[in-house]
């Protein structure tokens, strides 16, 4: 059960999360060893929060 509060506070962290990805990559911008080591970081947690999925889910994820 997810309760009205607690999905406004993480669609709010989210959202928060996402404007600060932004401000990193807005900042690493004229450092390209910096934004490397960002643009690395999130892809290997994007691989973590995949990998978690169900196989069933990643099926109907891969036919688009």
């Amino acid at each position: 059960v997810i309760y009205a509060d607690s999905r406004n506070s993480l669609i709010d962290r989210v959202a928060a999360l996402r404007a600060a990805l932004v401000v990193a990559l807005e900042v690493t911008e004229a450092h390209p060893e910096a934004r490397a080591a960002v643009l690395a970081h999130l892809s290997s947690q994007a691989m973590r929060d995949v990998m978690v999925l169900k196989p069933s889910l990643l099926h109907e994820i891969s036919k688009g």
